[in-house]
């Protein structure tokens, strides 16, 4: 199955990537979502992803409410 891309960066849920990859730092998720669906965190995660990190390679989800992200660059 490829990698699945969203706004841009590759989404990792439950996985981390086979290739050596570096952590940028934490993505700041927000505490309250509308309806805080998969679908739409990982959007809103994406999305803050590139805006605190702009060079990220991708968004790797730690916790599973995807309340917590971290932005990664591949090596």
């Amino acid at each position: 199955m490829p990698v699945r891309k969203v706004n841009g960066v590759i989404v990792y849920l439950y996985s981390n990537p086979v290739q050596s990859f570096e952590v940028l730092g934490s993505i700041n998720m927000p505490e309250i979502v509308w309806n805080g669906n998969a679908k739409e965190m990982v959007n809103i995660g994406s999305r803050r992803c590139l805006k605190q990190y702009p060079y990220a390679d991708g968004v790797l989800f730690v916790s599973d409410n995807l309340g917590t992200a971290q932005a990664i660059k591949l090596k």
